[in-house]
């Protein structure tokens, strides 16, 4: 996957995973978990404490959200241009320009769940979908892992937002959907990292060509 090629050249071995776990094993740095409870649940996360053990033998709480994953969803079309969507967002009280993002079931193939959103929310479906990579949107509030995809060669079939969604699709030249993405006083931090791995993709995807 070429997305992963570049996320391994930024972000060596020695950084990343097990040699980090290890590592802060070692400094006794790693909280152990003792018991959780969840402390309130809707349809999409739960609210958490976890009682925890820290490395000088007191215990306490963690409260975090468990909402375990999420897609994000750049689709694009054989001409270039981009989806893009103006989505209002409640708790901030304005719009927002952002890419498909969306809760989804961590259970379920999350590409499978990728093609879900981005129809239900644009009305597009895609040929073919390539797995970018994966982030953590906020590590230290959320267990949430987000699979971030590029869907290509889309074509119409209809839209079903939920009721609670109100957003503007909006189909861009790529500069132009990468300027969208990074205009307004308050940006979104999930289509931005997803966007960061849409360019190492393309970056990635020239070198090839260059090589052939």
């Amino acid at each position: 996957m070429l997305g992963q090629r570049v996320f391994e050249k930024v972000f060596p071995r020695a950084l990343r995973g097990d040699n980090v776990r290890e590592k802060a094993a070692k400094g006794g740095r790693i909280l152990e978990r003792i018991e959780t409870k969840i402390l309130f649940r809707n349809p999409w996360h739960a609210y958490r404490r976890d009682r925890v053990l820290r490395r000088d033998g007191s215990e306490g709480d963690y409260f975090y959200v468990d909402h375990p994953s999420s897609v994000a969803v750049i689709g694009t079309f054989r001409d270039g241009t981009v989806l893009v969507q103006r989505t209002f967002r409640y708790l901030f009280g304005r719009w927002l320009p952002q890419v498909v993002l969306g809760h989804t079931r961590p259970e379920e193939d999350q590409m499978e769940e990728a093609r879900r959103e981005l129809r239900e929310e644009t009305g597009f479906l895609a040929e073919e979908l390539v797995h970018l990579g994966d982030f953590t949107p906020y590590s230290g509030v959320s267990n949430e892992v987000c699979h971030v995809f590029l869907a290509r060669d889309l074509r119409e079939v209809g839209a079903d937002p939920e009721p609670t969604e109100e957003m503007e699709v909006l189909r861009l030249p790529r500069e132009e959907a990468r300027s969208f993405l990074l205009s307004g006083p308050l940006l979104d931090g999930q289509s931005l990292s997803a966007w960061a791995l849409y360019e190492a993709w393309l970056e990635g995807a020239a070198g090839e060509r260059r090589r052939e």
